[in-house]
């Protein structure tokens, strides 16, 4: 029982990571457009 709540938690982080790395990778595009379009 608690090797599976264990594993759940695991499977949350991983997917909560994944989450902050495409959300930076889309922050990364937005600031590098906006350096690039600004005079």
């Amino acid at each position: 029982m608690q090797l599976k709540r264990k594993a759940n938690e695991l499977q949350l982080a991983q997917s909560v990571a994944q989450e902050e790395r495409n959300l930076s990778c889309v922050w990364d595009a937005a600031t590098r457009k906006l350096l690039r379009t600004s005079p």
